[in-house]
């Protein structure tokens, strides 16, 4: 069963290098891109843009949790919101509609959620990987270093989509230059010191946010081809879910059983600071997490990954916005126009 499921999920789902995407193929041709999935792709950036105003809060917290713990909670209250909704969603179905249903339609259903769940442990995959090795990156180098590289998905997307022949890349080059120079100016404290992003002397931490950008940008694309095939929004992003959970499972048993760290937690935790962490890491799942992975699908699903790239890269403008509103923190010059350089290569984009 399995040797005949892998086969077909790899043909079925490949990369198809010499063919562009049908999406990007109807974009071009009519020139009006579907603004309701550009809407609910630009929403994800101002999703994304709470996360670290979120994490900041959680660890000003006096016993925060460990870093494996905070991802952990964050993927279960991500399923449990997902599973609350398909709930309501079941309900909504059984009320609305008889309940009828055929065996062939039964079955259908049965075998497409074998695929969902394969796509799911893909991307989510890629997800888990990118997202650990960043943090594993952000202890080598700068955050302000990291930030920048790991934002070149908007130019590493748009990249290997022209490579693979499915999107024309001098279509999109201005805005991946715009968005380039915005991303740089948001991501160094002086102008002046850009020479030290010379990536011919990348550091270990260098390197390993590269790879992680690397991860994120094969998230994106394969994203893009997945949703046209796998049609249901919902359940693709809730098998996403799944698997960045049981993956971040197994590793945050692995990583805090060799460390002693939930024991350590455990005997200095307050009633207050558990409390708390409750409250933050139910925005991280909802919020940062649930949200984003499904407005991603549906976004996805007629917006070439190219494009998203480009409205993905606006999240250092957004929070910036959240770190002004929540922590006081100022817009330096260089920021705002940085800002506007990213904002204007979203709109050249689309």
């Amino acid at each position: 069963m399995i040797g005949f499921l892998v086969p077909s999920y790899v043909k079925y789902f490949g990369w198809q290098s010499l063919n562009v995407q049908k999406t990007t193929r109807r974009m071009l041709k009519t020139g009006s891109p579907d603004l309701k999935s550009i809407s609910i792709l630009a929403s994800v950036p101002v999703a994304w843009s709470t996360y670290n105003v979120a994490v900041r809060l959680l660890y000003s917290i006096d016993h925060p949790p460990p870093a494996p713990l905070i991802n952990l909670g964050n993927y279960l209250v991500s399923l449990a919101t997902f599973q609350i909704a398909f709930l309501v969603q079941f309900a909504l179905r059984k009320f609305s509609s008889s309940g009828q249903s055929s065996e062939v339609e039964s079955s259908a259903e049965h075998e497409s959620t074998i695929s969902y769940y394969y796509a799911g442990f893909e991307l989510g995959l890629y997800l888990f990987l990118g997202s650990t090795i960043q943090l594993e990156a952000l202890k080598l180098t700068t955050a302000s270093k990291a930030a920048f590289i790991v934002q070149t998905t908007s130019v590493l997307v748009p990249t290997i989509e022209a490579i693979l022949g499915r999107f024309p890349f001098k279509r999109i080059l201005p805005s991946v230059i715009l968005a380039s120079i915005g991303i740089i100016l948001f991501s160094v404290d002086d102008p002046k010191s850009l020479g030290a992003l010379d990536f011919s002397r990348l550091n270990l931490g260098d390197a390993l946010a590269l790879f992680a950008a690397v991860f994120y940008s094969l998230h994106v694309i394969r994203l893009g081809t997945l949703s046209t095939k796998l049609r249901k929004t919902f359940d693709l992003a809730r098998a996403k879910t799944i698997s960045q959970l049981c993956i971040a499972s197994i590793y945050t048993t692995l990583t805090l059983t060799s460390t002693g760290g939930v024991g350590e937690y455990l005997a200095n935790v307050t009633f207050n600071d558990l409390q708390a962490s409750a409250l933050i890491l139910i925005w991280l799942g909802v919020v940062t997490t649930a949200f984003p992975q499904w407005a991603q699908t549906r976004g996805q699903m007629s917006i070439p990954p190219s494009v998203a790239s480009i409205l993905y890269s606006t999240q250092p403008v957004w929070s910036s916005i959240t770190a002004f509103v929540v922590l006081s923190e100022q817009f330096p010059l260089k920021d705002i126009v940085a800002g506007v350089a990213i904002i204007s290569a979203s709109l050249l984009a689309i």
